[in-house]
């Protein structure tokens, strides 16, 4: 019973950290001009995936490798049969063409890249260090390119300006730091 009231107390942890650090993370974003599209691709992927990232990484030191391995396949999966499709159920996703043109080619390479780096049946420090370029290459770029639409947008007049609040952003900040250290206790 008390490993079950562990589980949930983890899990309660994990949502509210998560949440918490979605939201400064977004505002944050979002102060420095960086798309909607953008946050939730970087910012919300990293929020939502954050737990995911602490139990994997648990696990692992903890000698429980396959289960972290687990973990990314079967979060992969979930989010795309289980939530994109009833969100789909719900309201038809809107995909917009950058999304087909830069994203997703990106996200079908990383697969097909897992696949060839695991046929030896090891995940090395080299792949990792691969995986870890490609996903700050990728935000990089995809913040290089949203800051440049939308000063773009903002200079002909087609989205407003908005000043930065130093208030808005040491709350975000903080935010994120409460995020972060719930995600590692609900991990924990």
């Amino acid at each position: 019973m008390t490993s079950f009231l562990f589980v949930i107390l983890g899990l309660t942890v994990l949502v509210i950290g998560a949440e918490s650090l979605v939201k400064g993370a977004s505002g944050l974003a979002l102060s420095f001009k960086i798309s909607p599209l953008v946050v939730g691709l970087t910012i919300v992927a990293f929020g939502t995936s954050a737990p995911e990232l602490f139990v994997s990484i648990k696990s692992a030191l903890e000698g429980h490798p396959d289960l972290a391995f687990g973990n990314v396949l079967g979060s992969n999966m979930c989010n795309i049969t289980l939530i994109l499709g009833v969100t789909a159920l719900i309201f038809p996703v809107a995909v917009q063409k950058n999304i087909l043109n830069f994203d997703w080619p990106i996200a079908f390479l990383s697969i097909i890249l897992l696949y060839v780096l695991t046929l030896d049946h090891n995940v090395s420090l080299l792949d990792g260090a691969i995986f870890v370029s490609m996903i700050l290459l990728y935000n990089f770029i995809l913040i290089r390119m949203s800051r440049k639409e939308t000063i773009a947008k903002i200079e002909e007049g087609s989205v407003n300006s908005k000043a930065l609040d130093f208030k808005e952003l040491v709350k975000d900040v903080l935010f994120i730091a409460v995020g972060s250290v719930g995600l590692v206790f609900g991990a924990e």
